[in-house]
């Protein structure tokens, strides 16, 4: 079994973090000609399950996959549930678990996609590249600040 079946998805934070609005704000900021509108979410992430997906030799090697899911809640005490994530990520570098990762917030008004290059599982910070419904055409950076082996408190940064 590979190493990377040790390894918490990295993806499973990442988008865990566009699923529960606690804080919400209408600021309004100039881009050139052009009035951009931030959005502050901020929610708890628990990991459901992940399977590791051995496709080389034993052990970490190019091409490896981790399928996982997670389920978003609105508090740190994980009592509210508000949406799942589903996701995987494809091992590109073995020796610093670079991976690049896929994912999809499922909500009760829309879905949050959260795709881009992570490397191992700790915190770390990760491109928002669209969604549906309530979150059509955002875009945006989701920063992940792992709890434990199982846990995250995510931050979303949204622009539309």
């Amino acid at each position: 079994m590979s190493r990377l079946s040790n390894r918490r998805s990295p993806l499973a934070f990442l988008v865990g973090v566009v699923a529960l609005v606690l804080a919400t704000t209408g600021v309004a900021y100039g881009v050139g000609d052009s009035v951009k509108h931030f959005r502050s979410l901020v929610f708890y992430e628990r990991s459901t399950s992940g399977t590791p997906i051995d496709l080389g030799a034993p052990g970490p090697t190019v091409g490896d996959e981790f399928v996982f899911t997670s389920d978003l809640f609105s508090d740190s005490g994980f009592k509210n549930k508000v949406g799942t994530v589903v996701g995987s990520c494809t091992l590109i570098d073995p020796k610093t678990f670079l991976s690049e990762c896929g994912a999809t917030a499922r909500l009760a008004d829309g879905d949050i996609q959260v795709n881009g290059a992570i490397i191992g599982n700790s915190n770390f910070a990760a491109p928002v590249t669209g969604g549906d419904g309530r979150y059509r055409g955002v875009s945006g950076e989701i920063q992940v600040t792992q709890i434990n082996a199982n846990d995250s408190k995510d931050t979303l940064l949204l622009l539309r």
